[in-house]
């Protein structure tokens, strides 16, 4: 199996979809893409209505250019410690998005939101130093989320 993990550290979604082309080069035909956006976005003032059309464009283009034979994950947000309810609007969009495109769908937030609170999700390690990008158990959390559904599939 090969892993290629194109994003680019403080981009948002649609950035990211303009850089397609690039790593369709390194993996022209991949069997499954994720689509794992939300903070950055929510930080440059992307809200729901605007990130549900940023992640229906990402879904139609990641068909479109591997010519239908990608599986395509779209995945919510998960919380950061500073913002753990603050961005659920795009977790909705999420969810509307991969219901509407029928696309496969994991729910980090609510994977997150399974800790009693940000203090114990943070005792579990969910989050690196920064208390926004995964630590540990956060990487461990969302591979067994994103496992459980491929094994369902």
């Amino acid at each position: 199996m090969k892993l290629v993990n194109p994003a680019i550290g403080g981009t948002t979604l649609s950035q990211n979809v303009i850089l397609m082309p690039r790593w369709l080069r390194e993996a022209p035909a991949p069997d499954l893409v994720i689509i794992w956006f939300g903070g950055n976005d929510w930080d440059s003032g992307v809200r729901g209505p605007r990130y549900k059309e940023y992640l229906t464009m990402a879904v139609d283009r990641v068909r479109r250019e591997t010519k239908g034979h990608a599986d395509v994950l779209v995945m919510t947000t998960c919380p950061g410690f500073a913002a753990w309810e603050t961005r659920n609007e795009l977790c909705v969009a999420a969810y509307e998005v991969a219901r509407d495109l029928k696309t496969g769908f994991v729910d980090a937030a609510t994977a997150f939101h399974k800790a009693s609170s940000r203090e114990e999700a943070l005792r579990r390690k969910y989050w690196a130093w920064d208390n926004v990008h995964l630590g540990p158990g956060g990487h461990e959390l969302i591979a067994d989320a994103v496992e459980i559904l491929i094994n369902q599939g």
